[in-house]
Formats: C-alpha cells, sequence, structure tokens
C-alpha cells in the first residue's frame, strides 16, 4: 500500500524519478488522474509480472515436468524470471505494457499509434 497523492507530489517535486505501477488507491484507475499523463510513470495491468520471459520459462517448465513425468520422477516448480521492464511497449515517449494502451477510454490506443514491442524471449524449438 502507498500514498498515491505523496506518489504524485514526489514525482513533480524530482524527489523520485519515476514510479511503475499494476495497483492503486483507486481501481480501476481514474480517467482523471495524473498518473495517466505523468512521462515518469508506468501504468501497468494487474498483471504487470507476466511478461514475455515469464510466458517462455513457464512453457520450459511445463516442457521438463512432461518429460520428468514420462521418466516417473518427481515434478518440478521451476522458477521463472523477467521483470515488467521486459515487456513494454515504446509509444512516442512513453512506456507502457505490452498490448495495452494505458490511457482512459478516451485517449488514443496503441493500435492507433506507431508502436514497437520489446521483448525479453524468443521462442525456439527443438
Amino acid at each position: 500500500m502507498f500514498d498515491e497523492s505523496a506518489l504524485i507530489d514526489a514525482l513533480e517535486s524530482d524527489a523520485i524519478t519515476g514510479a511503475a505501477l499494476d495497483v492503486f488507491e483507486t481501481e480501476p484507475l481514474p480517467e482523471e488522474s495524473p498518473l495517466w499523463v505523468m512521462d515518469e510513470v508506468i501504468v501497468m495491468l494487474h498483471c504487470a509480472a507476466y511478461t514475455a520471459r515469464y510466458y517462455c520459462d513457464v512453457g520450459k517448465i511445463v516442457r521438463e515436468n512432461v518429460e520428468r513425468l514420462e521418466r516417473g520422477e518427481s515434478l518440478t516448480t521451476g522458477s521463472c524470471s523477467g521483470s515488467p521492464a521486459e515487456s513494454i511497449s515504446i509509444v512516442g515517449n512513453r512506456r507502457r505494457p505490452y498490448g495495452h494502451s494505458s490511457r482512459p477510454s478516451s485517449g488514443p490506443s496503441l493500435r492507433s499509434r506507431k508502436s514497437r514491442s520489446v521483448s525479453a524471449c524468443s521462442y525456439r524449438h527443438r
């Protein structure tokens, strides 16, 4: 939990240089929130940990467990790596979660703007 207005004040006064948020005092984040338009803020879905790298790792864990099951071995929970920054779309000078416009409904969407995606993982087939 955090004090959203204190965070906004700290960002505006340069006490901190940025924030990446996937939870807010009021959810969904109200359209009038200044967080939507602050260049120092990345507004994410409440699943920011689920990056492209995470899904690659989960696929590897599932494959490994199928192979372990076939050999009669115990299963593993594995571990997933990656961070929200590994799956971010860049729109102009704004960073937003991949596939999410992070804008109030009245604003432009990623589909209507030139964007590129930064991905942490590429799938390799055997």
